[in-house]
Parts: C-alpha cells; sequence; structure tokens
C-alpha cells in the first residue's frame, strides 16, 4: 500500500534548530519518523513525501527507506499548493488504495488498513471504536477535539481512481473538499501531533508516558519512569523523577532536578541545581546554573513559556544558549595531545638545558624557583599563576607529557573548579585556564567563579585555540587581562 505525506504548510511552530513542524523532536527522533515506523507497522511499502522548502532537509533525515523496508519519493514542487497537478504527474491512476496525511499529526489509525474497504461496516465500528457516516470511494478519519464538533485530522484512505478524478489545477484546499465530500468518515482518536507548542510538550509526555510504547524510542530504563539513553553522564547527586527521558550524550550537573514530565535532548548541557519539570529541552541546549524551567520549551538560548504561549530569545549566554556540537569529538579530543607531544619532542633539548640551568641556579641561590607548581590533586589553583616566561617554560612546556597522556588538557577548568562541577562532568584541569588570561593579580574569588563559568558555555576548540595565543602574548609581553 502506497501513503502520501504532505509536509507543506508554513511552521506553526518555528525553532532554529528545526524549520517545519513534522521535523520536531519527539524523544530521540523527529515526529515525522514515529508517523513512518506506524505506518510501516501497519503494511505501508511506499511513501511519497511533498515537501516545502521548510521541510526540504526531510531527505537527508530518512534517506531512502531501506531501513524500514520501505520505498520513499520525496518531491518538492515549485509551488506546493498546486497538488492537482503534482498528483498528475505522479501517475496515481494506476494505484490502487493510498493513505493520505500530514506529517505533524498522527491520529490513532486502525491496525488494518488494507481491509477497510473490503469489510463491512461493522468492522469499521470496531476498529475505529467510532462512529461512521456518510457514503462514498474514501475513509475519512475525524476526530472530536471540541464537544459535538468533529474535526478532520488531515488523513484519509482513499484509491487512485478516486485521486483520478481530482481536477489538474486543484489546491490544497480543494483536495480538502474534494475528499471530505466523497468520503465516509470515521471517528478515532486525536493521537500525537506538533501543531502547536503545547501539542509538541504533549506528544512528548504521551510517547515517554505509553505503556504499550507504540511509538518506539532509544533508551535504557534505568527505574520505572526514567529512560536514559546511551553516552548520557548524570551527575551522582542529581535527582530524576519519573516520567523523565535523558538523550544521547547529555550531561546533567550536580543536584539538577529533573522530572516529573521532563524531556532532555540529545547533546544537551543541564548544568548544577538546574530544575527542569514539565518541559522540553531540545537537543543541543545549554540550561545555566540554577535555572527553574516549568512547563515551556527550550531551544538554544529560545524560551517559549506554554502559560503565555509566545517565544522569547535570552541574550545571556550564562542562561541559555546552544551547547558545543560533538561533530569530530574524538578527532579534536586527540589533535591536543598529539599537538603536545610533538611540541615537547622538538623542546625537549631546550626543556634539558633550562632544566639544567634551573638546577644550577637554585644550586647557588641565585634566583629562587622552588617546588614549581603543576597542576595536579595538590597542586594551587592555576588562576592564582600569572603568565610569564617562568611559568611558560618551567611549567606549561615540561608539563605537555600530561597532556600528551590525556591526565590534563591545553586549556580548561582549574583543578578546584572541576572537583565542584561533579565528577562526571568529563572535563580535564587546564595548563591554561580563562582566568589566568582575562583577570588581573588581585581578582576576587567571585571575579574568578564568573569567568569560570563563562568559560564552560564558550568552550570549544576554536575558543580554546584563542586562549592559547592570548596566553602566549601575554607571557612574552608580561601583560595579562586581554580581550579574547
Amino acid at each position: 500500500m502506497r501513503a502520501i505525506l504532505f509536509l507543506t504548510d508554513a511552521p506553526a511552530v518555528p525553532f532554529d534548530s528545526c524549520r517545519h513542524t513534522g521535523l520536531m523532536p519527539v524523544l530521540d527522533r523527529p515526529f515525522v519518523h514515529h508517523v513512518v515506523e506506524s505506518l510501516v507497522d501497519r503494511g505501508i511499502d511506499a511513501i511519497d513525501f511533498i515537501l516545502d522548502d521548510a521541510a526540504s532537509n526531510l531527505e537527508e533525515s530518512l534517506g531512502n527507506g531501506e531501513r524500514w523496508g520501505c520505498r520513499f519519493r520525496y518531491h518538492v514542487p515549485l509551488n506546493a499548493d498546486r497538488v492537482g497537478e503534482l498528483f498528475w504527474v505522479m501517475g496515481l491512476e494506476r494505484e490502487g488504495d493510498i493513505l493520505i496525511g500530514r506529517g505533524d499529526c498522527l491520529p490513532s489509525l486502525p491496525s488494518d488498513l488494507r481491509g477497510l474497504f473490503s469489510h463491512p461496516i461493522s468492522f469499521l465500528l470496531e476498529s475505529s471504536r467510532g462512529a461512521l457516516d456518510g457514503n462514498g470511494s474514501c475513509i475519512a478519519f475525524m476526530t472530536k477535539r471540541n464537544p459535538g464538533a468533529l474535526e478532520w485530522t488531515g488523513w484519509c484512505l482513499t484509491s487512485g481512481r478516486c485521486l483520478a478524478g481530482l481536477p489538474v489545477d486543484s489546491t490544497q484546499n480543494d483536495l480538502t473538499r474534494y475528499l471530505l465530500g466523497r468520503s465516509r468518515r470515521v471517528e478515532v482518536e486525536a493521537g500525537v501531533s506538533v501543531r502547536r507548542y503545547q501539542e509538541l510538550v504533549s506528544a512528548n509526555m504521551a510517547v515517554l508516558r505509553s505503556g504499550s510504547r507504540s511509538l518506539l524510542f532509544a533508551g535504557r530504563e534505568v527505574k520505572p519512569g526514567v529512560f536514559v539513553a546511551r553516552s548520557a553522564r548524570i551527575s551522582r547527586s542529581a535527582e530524576l523523577i519519573a516520567p523523565v527521558y535523558v538523550g544521547e550524550d547529555a550531561w546533567v550537573g550536580a543536584n539538577a532536578r529533573l522530572g516529573p514530565d521532563a524531556v532532555i535532548g540529545s547533546e544537551c548541557v543541564i548544568d548544577s541545581e538546574v530544575t527542569v519539570a514539565d518541559s522540553v529541552v531540545m537537543s543541543g541546549s545549554y540550561v545555566g546554573v540554577g535555572l527553574d524551567v516549568r512547563n515551556a520549551i527550550v531551544d538554544g538560548e529560545c524560551f517559549v513559556s506554554l502559560a503565555v504561549g509566545h517565544k522569547i530569545s535570552v541574550g545571556d549566554d550564562v542562561l541559555l544558549s546552544r551547547a558545543v556540537p560533538a561533530i569530530g569529538k574524538s578527532l579534536l579530543e586527540l589533535l591536543p595531545r598529539l599537538v603536545a607531544a610533538v611540541v615537547f619532542i622538538a623542546l625537549a633539548p631546550v626543556l634539558a638545558l633550562g632544566k639544567l640551568l634551573r638546577w644550577i641556579v637554585s644550586a647557588v641561590r641565585a634566583i629562587g624557583y622552588r617546588n614549581v607548581p603543576t597542576p595536579g590533586p595538590d597542586g594551587p589553583d592555576c588562576a592564582q599563576l600569572r603568565p610569564g616566561l617562568s611559568d611558560l617554560f618551567f611549567r606549561v612546556l615540561p608539563s605537555l607529557p600530561m597532556v600528551a597522556m590525556g591526565s590534563v588538557s591545553f586549556v580548561g577548568p582549574t583543578m578546584e573548579r572541576q572537583r565542584g562541577s561533579g565528577a562526571t562532568s568529563g572535563s580535564k584541569p587546564g595548563l591554561i585556564t580563562e582566568a589566568m588570561v582575562k583577570c588581573a593579580p588581585d581578582a576576587s574569588p567571585e571575579e574568578l567563579g564568573v569567568v569560570a563559568e563563562c568559560y564552560r558555555v564558550r568552550c570549544s576548540p576554536w575558543y580554546d585555540l584563542k586562549l592559547v595565543g592570548a596566553y602566549c602574548a601575554a607571557a612574552l609581553t608580561g601583560k595579562a587581562g586581554v580581550s579574547v
């Protein structure tokens, strides 16, 4: 059986990461993936997607359908509203049964779609658990959103012979009138939809609470109602209250409180002391320290309050922002270690000579460089160290083997800050910190703390490279407090 899915309407729930409602995430995947899986379970073996520019990247997300054992075809017409002409080009008159639907909603369709035309009305009433009226060559699936009023779900079971009678110049509105005028109407349950803000949250919660798991998602149920996907890192002091879902590669900080009814997307960073309840945090979002997110949607710096129904952009990266993407994470982690090994080998003779000279000078007590601090469990806070030639040659360069072995990094938090963020954060103490470069020698602990928290938000390979360059410039000139 063949299906035609429309993803052509302007998005009613616009976000920077999702340009169309059908691509909105429901737990661990775009909503249209759940639609496809549900159709395949009902015997659909070929799906045509009618797209507009906002959904044109759907092909990259779904592929050709092989992993579902299905055949996908994508159509991006110049005028997506002229469906009559598009259907004529698709040659639907030669097809048998065809299911027409929307990619941003999924009602509770009968499990046996093939049998609807061949079974009597009693079968329709029993399988749909609703009322049937009218006669015709189509079956329109209706739902009762308001008492006493049936509303079309956007889904209809028809045939190629029926669609062949649609005029070539018909629009989508004409198609709706054409199908409903020839349809027997079956009342079904509303199912799930992502057309509105509240519906997006409700869809996530419906799938999360579903005991039958009718819509599948990836995640291990660590305790009743608490699902954690692979590679998610959760602090031991974090509290998870069912139902809650934590996506792949997400990080949850110390003393965070998630749930009830909380969905954390993949690669999210939920900082310490954060509370998330009755909300959805979309993939790749950062939620800053101590924020209380309730009855809301978070997508990077965008915040939607469901009580108000409006989206606002938060301009403070410390509160909400886009988390650092994990693309090429392994390579980016290996590259600094390789650079550290090469630099240390190249400068080994110079460092050996410097070590010898330092020993001689120390022996005659001309200059007292004793017990040069290095990062470690017993070392001092690196924020107290200042850029200079002595720090560069007697602390940073000799510590490069530690970077090559992966015990420390070029740039990172101080040892004290790394401990305070929780053992599961995955961060390593750095030879160079942002506080060493930006802060004055007499900076207060509060100033150092603010700079450290800002680094946790901004950290990226390119930002670390800028800090290394600023440190080297400060070491050569003896001036700190530079801007990066």
